[in-house]
């Protein structure tokens, strides 16, 4: 009985290396970026993401309406092409505010959030009086000196200007003297920085030996020693109170006073 013969074997074709094109996923590629493209579309040119409100949160010297106008978004235009930067940096071109957080509320209200400067110090210089705040920074006129901070009239050391900073040793040696008058019972009616860089104080004496209460310079002179002098100026105060014009204290330890119509003589030991 013979063997049946071996089937023919079909040439096979070679296999070509090129993957067949992936048509499903070229059809959802592309619907994903019609729906981005719709998705912005919407986003920039709808009518419900309009602005309708700009809130100003923390203003409180500065007015609403003010931080309002500085930056400068105009309500109707589309929330999503408001330059919040740019919004940012037109608020900190206003010297009174310290620092500035600008964000978008959806769906229509741009939120500014503002921290103002806060007076450290008051100078007042030919009738104006300048606020700075603690680092001494000069960022506005005031019609007069707030309440509770030092006041100190330039006199010709320099000239306040908005912008401008305080030289170094001033502000902490106001808030330094302050702190001092306070700790010795001292009542200060003026701090004084004449046209040589000396700092003056003026002093409220208590009215004695048929003197009455009057305000007593006191030369203090370069911002050094602060507490050495304000302790010679509590030494010196009761005797310099009934007949001195002015009090020396400029080097610590060696207080000198001028008496009214006399030259300038050493304190008489208390």
């Amino acid at each position: 009985m013979r063997p049946r013969p071996a089937p023919p074997q079909r040439a096979r074709r070679p296999r070509s290396n090129r993957k067949k094109p992936d048509v499903a996923g070229f059809v959802r590629n592309l619907l994903a970026l019609g729906l981005i493209a719709q998705t912005v579309h919407v986003a920039f040119w709808s009518p419900k993401l309009a602005v309708r409100r700009v809130e100003v949160r923390g203003a409180q010297r500065l007015a609403a309406d003010k931080v309002r106008q500085l930056a400068d978004v105009r309500p109707g235009g589309n929330i999503f092409r408001v330059s919040l930067g740019r919004v940012r940096q037109g608020l900190l071109q206003e010297p009174q505010i310290r620092a500035v957080s600008v964000t978008r509320r959806l769906p229509e209200a741009i939120v500014i959030r503002v921290q103002e400067r806060q007076p450290c110090l008051a100078l007042v210089h030919g009738g104006v009086v300048w606020e700075a705040d603690e680092a001494g920074f000069v960022y506005r006129q005031a019609p007069s000196p707030p309440s509770a901070v030092p006041v100190v009239e330039v006199e010709g050391a320099f000239e306040p200007a908005v912008g401008q900073v305080i030289p170094p040793p001033w502000p902490a040696a106001a808030a330094e003297c302050v702190r001092l008058a306070r700790w010795h019972h001292l009542q200060v009616s003026k701090m004084a920085i004449d046209a040589q860089g000396e700092l003056w104080l003026h002093i409220i004496t208590p009215a004695a030996n048929e003197q009455p209460e009057r305000s007593l310079p006191v030369r203090l002179g370069r911002p050094d020693d602060l507490p050495a002098k304000f302790a010679d100026i509590r030494l010196w105060l009761p005797q310099v109170a009934t007949d001195g014009e002015y009090l020396n204290v400029m080097c610590a330890g060696r207080a000198a006073y001028m008496r009214l119509g006399r030259s300038e003589t050493p304190p008489p030991s208390p």
